[in-house]
């Protein structure tokens, strides 16, 4: 493969954020962009790089490559940052006013602080869940996760999940994808 020009920039996404220095690298703002200018940038860039270094033959067979060799980075976030699973808030977040946790009555979420009601709340949870914890889940962690007393309920969720599983019975564990 032809060399091509590699530029590493950072996004921040949060407009919040305040963005420090060392006096000794003030060149490594340059590599820093807001989430709102990264078009513009992205731009800048197609005008520095305007030769054409891969034709579209050599990107499809790279991104092939790519994708054969790629091994997902597995980080134990609450190990990382010394976080107890206790520590975790479990339960359904409501979307409308991020209250916790929603309440689960006839196959719909309902949130008890300003009465929002949902069939899928549950995923953003389940998202987090993966995140925090693992890309797995039997019904008695879905349980505890999701605050559900019913086994039933739980069950119910994860088979309009239509979600791919190994094991029987209580044994049972459910493949949770992050892009539902």
């Amino acid at each position: 493969m032809p060399q091509a020009p590699v530029e590493a920039i950072v996004v921040i996404t949060n407009p919040q954020t305040i963005i420090k220095t060392i006096s000794d690298h003030p060149s490594s703002l340059d590599k820093i962009v807001r989430n709102a200018n990264l078009l513009e940038k992205i731009e800048s860039l197609r005008k520095l790089y305007k030769d054409k270094k891969l034709t579209s033959e050599e990107l499809r067979k790279l991104g092939k490559r790519l994708l054969k060799h790629h091994t997902p980075q597995k980080v134990d976030v609450l190990a990382r940052y010394q976080i107890a699973k206790s520590d975790l808030l479990m339960g359904v977040h409501c979307p409308n006013c991020r209250s916790l946790p929603m309440k689960r009555r006839q196959g719909i979420w309902v949130c008890p602080t300003c009465l929002f009601s949902s069939k899928d709340a549950h995923i953003a949870a389940l998202k987090d869940y993966v995140l925090l914890l693992q890309p797995e889940i039997t019904n008695q962690q879905l349980k505890e996760f999701l605050q559900i007393q019913s086994s039933a309920s739980a069950h119910h969720i994860l088979m309009t999940m239509n979600l791919p599983h190994t094991g029987k019975t209580k044994g049972r564990k459910y493949l949770l994808p992050l892009d539902e």
